[in-house]
């Protein structure tokens, strides 16, 4: 049986730099003008952000040279991803599309939380600093959608997960029956 390709989706250390930046800069600035008293700076937003994702990178790159665990994941990602089994795949898959499943399952429901919660801060951040503006309106939007987004794509990703899984179980059912 042949297993159709998913879409491809970047990995997760370029998803950690992306989400870094939409959520770093706006936050920091956000508890920066309501604890602080300071003034909203998109500026600063941007530069703390683009400084933030740039060392989620090079963070993510490190862990995945050092860590096995990681390399491993990182396989698995890429196995998602394409929405294949490797070849030879066998029984060890099993376990790793389990704890993927799992750990997909956490943040379907987590991300997209985190997605609010920083929305309603930087909600009150620039609301307080600068009253209502088109441009926090429409980040708050793309927030919003955005973590909607992540939580369909954290769910299809489940669903491919679960899919891969029961090929592989009636792969390995006809190899041994």
């Amino acid at each position: 049986m042949t297993t159709r390709a998913g879409r491809g989706w970047p990995s997760d250390g370029l998803w950690a730099a992306v989400v870094a930046g939409v959520f770093y800069g706006p936050a920091l600035q956000g508890v920066d003008t309501l604890w602080h008293g300071d003034s909203w700076s998109w500026t600063r937003v941007v530069v703390s952000s683009a400084f933030f994702g740039v060392g989620m990178v090079l963070a993510w790159t490190v862990v995945v040279r050092l860590s096995a665990a990681a390399r491993e994941r990182e396989v698995v990602e890429r196995v998602l991803r394409t929405g294949a089994l490797p070849a030879g795949a066998g029984e060890e898959w099993i376990g790793r599309l389990a704890a993927e499943r799992r750990r997909l399952s956490r943040e379907r429901a987590g991300v997209p939380v985190l997605f609010l919660a920083v929305s309603v801060l930087l909600a009150l951040g620039a609301g307080d600093a600068q009253g209502p503006t088109v441009g926090v309106g429409s980040y708050l939007a793309g927030l919003l959608a955005a973590g909607g987004l992540v939580g369909v794509w954290r769910h299809r990703r489940v669903q491919v997960a679960e899919r891969l899984s029961a090929e592989l179980a009636e792969r390995l059912a006809r190899s041994t029956g």
